[in-house]
C-alpha cells in the first residue's frame, strides 16, 4: 500500500458519498439520503443564521421544505467548479452549485458550498455549508 493507493481510496470514498448523497437529495429520497449522513452531521442554513444538528433532524428539515408532489422543488446541482480539500487527501468537497427551492423563490441560484466527510470506511457527511454568491 503506497501513497497513491491511499489517495485513490480517499478520492473514491469521498466522491462516492458525495455523488450518491446528491442523487438521493435531488430525488428527494430522504431515507436514502440519511444513509450518507454521519449521526452528528451539522447543516448550516443557507442565507439564514443557524444550523440543524443530527441525522434525523437534518433529514426532517429537508423533508419539511421539499414538496412530495414536485421533486424538482428542492434541488442541488453541482457545477464543474469543484475542488477537493485538502488536496490529494480529500475529506472535503467545495465548489459552486445551482440551488433550487421553489418555495423560497430560488430556481437555479448559484451558491458556494462545502461538504466535509468522516475519514472512515463510509466517508459519511459530517457538515454541509452553503452561501449565496455575492449579489444573488
Amino acid at each position: 500500500m503506497g501513497v497513491n493507493w491511499f489517495a485513490t481510496s480517499r478520492i473514491q470514498g469521498v466522491l462516492g458519498t458525495f455523488v450518491s448523497a446528491v442523487d438521493a437529495f435531488n430525488n428527494n429520497d430522504w431515507n436514502a439520503y440519511a444513509k450518507y449522513l454521519d449521526q452528528n452531521v451539522v447543516v448550516y442554513n443557507l442565507g439564514v443564521i443557524g444550523y440543524t444538528l443530527g441525522r434525523d433532524n437534518v433529514v426532517q428539515y429537508f423533508a419539511n421544505i421539499s414538496d412530495p408532489n414536485d421533486k424538482l422543488n428542492l434541488q442541488f446541482q453541482p457545477t464543474n467548479d469543484i475542488t477537493w480539500s485538502p488536496g490529494n487527501y480529500p475529506l472535503g468537497v467545495r465548489g459552486v452549485a445551482l440551488w433550487t427551492h421553489k418555495a423560497s423563490g430560488h430556481v437555479g441560484v448559484p451558491i458556494r458550498y462545502k461538504c466535509q466527510f468522516y475519514p472512515g470506511e463510509s466517508f459519511s457527511l459530517t457538515s454541509i455549508w452553503g452561501q449565496h454568491l455575492v449579489g444573488d
